[in-house]
């Protein structure tokens, strides 16, 4: 007798006969791969119930060494795509078709920008018009948009310029970050609270109303002061004197008649 001979010989050690079919199907069912269909090895007459066996797409277990599969339906996928989208599963190979291609210069799906390769940021478009997000009575006035991550980053954009000191920070209506803070400059006028905050510690005296010292604001959300050198710490015009501090008109030699009130510091003549 012999392997193949159409007879189950137990006593030589055969488990199954190729030619007998009922002696190995169905014995995927006692292993965890129960979709799959057994078999008879035809040299040995032992039932095959491995893997390769007995795995097949769709028995929810992802069989990488056995069968190549990269995923398995109504199993999790852990590789995602690199930017947006959805990685899918299709005949248990990854379809990444569901993804967004962010960088090839096509604006597509939930993309709003998306830059060609090569693009140099902060060279796009002026933001200078566009709406302020969650402020619509507000247009940007300054900046230059970038694209990152295949969507518009408004960071560099800013209010600086309108003329008006805009406290309150612009925040993501969205997710409420906050995409620029609060200015404390603009276009001559100044938040002098925020001013004698950041005086003092250069000036090493109290914040009070009306220290100033030398500084400017070019982004106009932050000031500026002189750290070293002389900071030219005084008290503004108008201002009640402070002691130890010099009034900013004699600084500048060019304090006009004393003000009614001694304890206040004179203005400023005029050029």
């Amino acid at each position: 007798m012999a392997c193949g001979d159409g007879y189950v010989d137990g006593v030589a050690g055969e488990q199954c006969d190729p030619l007998v079919a009922e002696s190995f199907e169905g014995r995927c069912g006692d292993t965890p791969r129960a979709l799959g269909e057994s078999a008879c090895d035809p040299d040995t007459c032992q039932i095959v119930t491995d893997a390769v066996q007995c795995g097949v797409c769709g028995d929810g277990i992802v069989d990488a060494a056995a069968l190549g599969e990269e995923c398995e339906p109504g199993v999790a996928i852990e590789a995602s795509c690199p930017h947006a989208g959805q990685m899918r599963c299709v005949d248990c190979r990854l379809d990444d078709s569901g993804c967004e291609e962010c960088g090839n210069g096509i604006v597509e799906g939930t993309e709003a920008c998306d830059p060609e390769p090569g693009f140099i940021q902060g060279s796009g478009s002026l933001c200078e018009g566009m709406p302020v997000p969650g402020r619509p009575e507000l247009t940007y006035e300054s900046g230059r948009l970038h694209c990152a991550e295949c969507q518009i980053d408004l960071t560099e954009c800013g209010l600086c310029g309108n003329g008006v000191v805009d406290l309150d920070p612009i925040l993501s209506p969205v997710t409420g970050v906050q995409l620029r803070p609060g200015e404390v400059c603009d276009t001559g006028f100044e938040d002098k609270a925020a001013l004698a905050a950041q005086c003092a510690t250069v000036c090493g005296v109290p914040a009070v109303p009306g220290l100033e010292c030398a500084h400017s604001c070019p982004r106009c959300i932050e000031f500026e002061v002189v750290a070293d050198g002389d900071p030219q710490c005084c008290i503004a015009d108008s201002m009640p004197r402070a002691s130890g501090m010099e009034c900013c008109c004699t600084l500048s030699g060019a304090c006009g008649p004393i003000a009614t009130d001694p304890e206040v510091c004179p203005m400023t003549l005029s050029p």
